[in-house]
């Protein structure tokens, strides 16, 4: 949106001289002041990986050089590969945990910054923001622990932590099955959902908001699912309360996304809400037909298919609350995470974010029936 079209949304009146006078110079400030990294983060943890993987194949071969060929030295290859693997790995992090750890502490000011300008946003939008929902990532805990727990990285971990939160939301929207790409986990019922969380625990939770808009109480995050070969997919993840106390669980998804995926079965059956230009776009199952109906009745059907558009979108709604899922990309980009770059540019793209998510969460709001006060 241009700012124009910005400042017409309810509750962003005057919001691009509040971003000149308040967010450009937080912005300004903290970049003077930030200690740009000297390389590339994510090289410095491919690298430890790359010479680990150099070193084992160099190893095996060295070992395996003087057994005859047999079956015995194909099992011992691959049962001496993984155990040497993980060894060099181990090896090359603890060699270079100062270069990798200064390079992970220096994004520490950026985020800082970033978190502040983000807080006066929500501020003048009468929201509470959250930097890191979840607290620090499992990975990021774990790591420092190989690291034997250097103090620039526990207190970035402490700085996460302190700055986490949405517990309950984000526990909504595992059980809801819209925290985790659809992979399929081979195990006992009671390991995947042990599997699940551990992978839920590594997830990159950015940006969290918590607040009441057209009289809706909501809440809202993003989480990164990262891909091998293409740009990073950012899920806006929003939470409402149910509209009445919900007995059966029904779940939605546009044609080109997949079924949310919490890990437990459930009675699934297909619903024909018969409407023809809904099916082209969504599926539903559920259940309870005769609840889902009551949910996604003809005037939620209608809004549902204008609040869809384009995007990659899943819905759930059950006892805990409507968790809805938009896939897309990166937004509330205000500044670079680790260079704290920013630009007017990014300022007023993060506005428009920000005005996005409040036409969301009113949009859904009416779309799934949500009571508001009065109503």
């Amino acid at each position: 949106m241009k700012w124009r079209e910005i400042e017409s949304v309810a509750g962003f009146e005057g919001a691009q001289i509040f971003a000149r006078q308040t967010i450009y110079p937080i912005l300004e400030k903290g970049a003077d002041n930030l200690k740009k990294p000297d390389g590339n983060p994510i090289l410095a943890f491919q690298g430890p990986f790359i010479v680990a993987f150099i070193i084992t194949i160099l190893a095996d071969n060295l070992l395996l050089a003087f057994l005859p060929h047999s079956m015995f030295r194909s099992v011992l290859f691959f049962i001496l590969f993984p155990v040497i693997f993980i060894g060099a790995i181990m090896l090359m992090f603890r060699l270079f945990r100062n270069r990798i750890v200064d390079l992970i502490t220096a994004a520490k000011s950026s985020f800082i910054v970033r978190a502040k300008a983000m807080e006066e946003v929500a501020n003048f939008l009468g929201l509470v923001y959250t930097p890191a929902p979840g607290g620090a990532p499992s990975t990021l805990k774990s790591f420092s622990s190989w690291v034997g727990k250097p103090q620039k990285l526990e207190e970035l971990i402490a700085l996460l932590e302190k700055s986490g939160g949405l517990d309950d939301a984000i526990e909504n929207a595992t059980r809801a099955g819209l925290m985790l790409s659809n992979t399929i986990i081979l195990a006992k019922a009671e390991n995947k959902q042990r599997d699940i969380r551990r992978q839920i625990e590594m997830q990159n939770l950015q940006d969290g908001f918590t607040g009441t808009y057209a009289g809706v109480n909501f809440t809202a995050f993003e989480w990164v699912q990262s891909m091998d070969e293409a740009d990073d997919i950012h899920h806006l993840v929003l939470v409402l309360p149910t509209p009445s106390r919900l007995r059966s669980i029904t779940e939605l998804r546009t044609r080109e996304t997949d079924w949310p995926y919490s890990g437990i079965s459930h009675n699934f059956t297909s619903v024909d809400l018969g409407a023809r230009a809904f099916k082209d776009i969504f599926k539903i199952r559920s259940t309870d037909q005769t609840e889902a109906r009551h949910v996604f009745n003809p005037a939620v059907m209608e809004r549902l298919i204008a609040l869809a558009g384009e995007n990659k979108m899943r819905a759930v709604a059950f006892a805990e609350g409507l968790v809805v899922d938009l896939a897309g990309r990166d937004r509330f980009a205000l500044s670079d995470q680790v260079t704290g770059a920013w630009s007017e540019a990014s300022v007023q793209q993060t506005f428009s974010d920000m005005a996005g998510l409040l036409e969301l969460v009113k949009a859904s709001a009416h779309s799934f029936m949500v009571p508001t006060p009065g109503n």
